[in-house]
């Protein structure tokens, strides 16, 4: 995963608008003001655990000291296009596109004496293998700090549980 300052079309990206809007958010109304729009990811070939999917957006807590874990929502290929612009953006969202390039992963995680190898497993990536090896989920991505995100100074990794919800992870 690569960040690009500004946006220069990608369907992946840091800030600005959401393409699809979110038909059911994991917060109730009163909250709208609250969650920020911080990114989506374009999922499109990239996931195959994620049939008819065009996105996987992140909001995030736009209030001071709250918990900087992001929401993850799910947008279908047939979610309806934002087109009037009202959605909150997360002030720290910042514009930066984001571009993937396919690498080879190892199947199981390298010890930590294999320096390189394992350290580029704890970069920011769509799919491969689960540096965290957490159980019962199935692992669709991480994003790490890059292009001023903040999430503690932790890495954000994305999963489906077992009854396919998404659910983010601080690490």
């Amino acid at each position: 995963m690569k960040f690009s300052k500004d946006h220069h079309g990608s369907e992946s990206k840091i800030g600005g608008e959401p393409t699809l809007l979110a038909e059911k958010k994991p917060w109730t109304e009163v909250e709208n003001d609250i969650w920020g729009f911080l990114l989506q990811i374009e999922v499109k070939n990239l996931i195959p655990e994620l049939p008819k999917t065009a996105y996987i957006q992140l909001y995030q807590s736009i209030l001071e000291g709250d918990e900087p874990c992001p929401k993850a929502i799910l947008i279908p290929e047939n979610s309806l296009p934002n087109k009037q612009s009202g959605i909150l953006v997360h002030p720290r969202a910042t514009k930066w596109d984001i571009s993937f390039t396919k690498k080879q992963e190892p199947e199981t995680l390298p010890t930590p004496s294999m320096l390189p190898e394992y350290i580029e497993l704890f970069s920011s990536k769509v799919g491969g293998l689960d540096p965290y090896e957490m159980p019962n989920y199935t692992f669709l991505a991480q994003i790490g700090e890059d292009a001023d995100l903040n999430f503690g100074g932790m890495m954000c990794s994305i999963y489906l549980n077992s009854l396919g919800k998404i659910i983010t992870e601080l690490n």
